[in-house]
């Protein structure tokens, strides 16, 4: 008997009945951004970072107006904003920030669906200090057309999760004819970054 018990000790006893693990949830749809008379779009464009549960996108508004189903719906001779929202709670709630207001991201150029914000006026460009740190915990870059048939383009990029944005800096590409599409690879002495 004594042999027997020891076998039962030595092997694992089979496993209880293991549950099915519970179907994912459904998707939850929030509205990040809706104001009667208003148009908001591109958030793509502008850029979408994310630390955990800190989600942060940037997008453009302006004034709605009907321009037919081929057409974006923002009227061309108003305003246009470059604007973020940011969520603390993953996506649940979100509170809007203008940029502006700290003078940064202030729409400019022909790539502009609307007209730039008036008393708004973009500071001037600067080289690039260098040293920028693309492995930053709480980094975030974003890359801005003035025009979508030739450069050079601009880029911003902060430290604190887009609370403050460092640059205007001019982001020209490899491409020699000066193309806001080409890509460019960037290096420090830490990191490659390859834009497109």
């Amino acid at each position: 008997m004594g042999h027997l018990l020891s076998l039962l000790v030595c092997f694992p006893l089979p496993p209880e009945a293991e549950e099915k693990p519970a179907a994912p949830a459904p998707p939850l749809h929030v509205m990040i951004y809706h104001e009667p008379g208003r148009f908001a779009g591109w958030p793509a464009n502008h850029g979408i970072w994310s630390w955990g549960d800190e989600i942060l996108v940037g997008f453009s508004a302006g004034t709605y107006k009907d321009l037919g189903p081929d057409r974006h719906a923002i009227d061309r001779e108003k305003p246009e904003e470059h604007l973020l929202a940011r969520s603390r709670d993953g996506g649940l709630t979100w509170a809007v920030e203008d940029p502006s207001k700290k003078g940064a991201l202030i729409p400019a150029g022909r790539m502009l669906h609307g007209v730039p914000p008036p008393g708004l006026v973009e500071k001037p460009w600067q080289d690039c200090e260098g040293g920028i740190d693309f492995t930053h915990p709480d980094f975030a870059m974003t890359l801005r057309m003035t025009d979508a048939h030739a450069g050079p383009s601009r880029f911003y990029y902060s430290t604190n999760r887009g609370g403050d944005w460092r640059g205007r800096s001019a982001y020209r590409s490899s491409d020699k004819k000066g193309s806001p599409h080409a890509p460019t690879t960037w290096s420090t002495a830490r990191t490659t970054a390859r834009f497109f």
